[in-house]
């Protein structure tokens, strides 16, 4: 799967809900994320970034702008919310 296909995968699918059983597949475990003060490392990290998006409604709000901007990184997936 290409970088691009893995990101919007990983947006459309996983963060949404539809396929949380998929967040090894999508997710390195190398996975970082910034929020505010938090951070969030590797595939239990992802799990819990996932949740808090999930849990806060922001998912919808920010995956077209999300898919966008990893979409046009090949190398480097990185977003900004």
């Amino acid at each position: 799967m290409s970088r691009p296909d893995q990101a919007r995968r990983a947006l459309e699918r996983v963060c949404s809900g539809r396929e949380l059983e998929s967040i090894e597949e999508v997710y390195s475990p190398q996975f970082v994320d910034h929020v505010n003060d938090f951070e969030y490392h590797g595939i239990k990290g992802a799990r819990r970034s996932v949740a808090l998006y999930r849990q806060l409604g922001l998912w919808r709000s920010t995956l077209l702008l999300l898919t966008h901007r990893k979409l046009l990184r090949a190398k480097t997936t990185a977003a900004r919310g």
